[in-house]
């Protein structure tokens, strides 16, 4: 059981006991309730494709993933979602919210042109990069890179990471997403909430501590 965390495409080891202990979140700042959109880059969001086929691809194996019979459940590499859709460290802003859209995850990991991580981008760094003026919604800086808004320092585990270990790490870091990586830092699958609650509620019969 190997944790990293890539800082910069840096991957520098992590101790778990480290991981382990609970950080403080900052709260979020409330905003406004808005009651009519308008979308300020419709121009430039219908002159841009995804790839069908390979959105086909993702698709299927997600629902492949979600509707397994049941099975034992020890390490990552036993519930991870796998392909993992991925942003290139050059993505603009404003394709990386067409694939929030079109694909509806809560995260992308960010990869450079060797396809080892970078950083992660959340539904939460696009919305605190967003303009909300009054009945008016717009992107912030459309047109610049994800890597300006990314997450630098992401948190990694190896793939024969326990599923008890993890759900820690996850809770007390306080992170949505956790990426899977091999010995060679390059990306094999992402854990995510959703995953773990899929786990949980195949289980015939569950006790609940506190």
């Amino acid at each position: 059981m190997t944790y990293w965390i890539f800082s910069q495409g840096l991957a520098v080891p992590a101790r778990t006991d480290k991981l382990l202990e609970k950080q403080r979140v900052k709260p979020l700042t409330a905003l406004n309730k808005i009651t009519k959109v308008i979308d300020m880059e419709e121009s430039s969001i219908q002159n841009l494709e995804i790839n069908d086929q390979k959105r086909k691809v993702v698709n299927t194996a997600y629902h492949n993933i979600s509707n397994k019979e049941r099975q034992s459940v020890n390490n990552a590499n036993d519930f991870m979602s796998s392909p993992v859709v991925t942003l290139f460290e050059g993505t603009l802003i404003s394709e990386a919210r067409v694939k929030f859209q079109d694909y509806r995850f809560r995260h992308f990991p960010v990869v450079n042109r060797t396809s080892q991580i970078i950083g992660i981008v959340s539904d939460r760094d696009m919305l605190a990069n967003t303009n909300f003026n009054e009945q008016v919604i717009s992107t912030k800086n459309a047109t610049d890179p994800v890597s300006q808004i990314m997450v630098n320092d992401v948190i990694t585990a190896s793939a024969d990471t326990s599923i008890n270990e993890i759900c820690q790490v996850m809770f007390n870091q306080h992170i949505g997403a956790l990426p899977i990586v091999d010995e060679k830092h390059q990306l094999l699958g992402l854990i995510t909430r959703s995953d773990i609650l899929r786990v949980i509620i195949k289980n015939e019969q569950m006790e609940f501590w506190v």
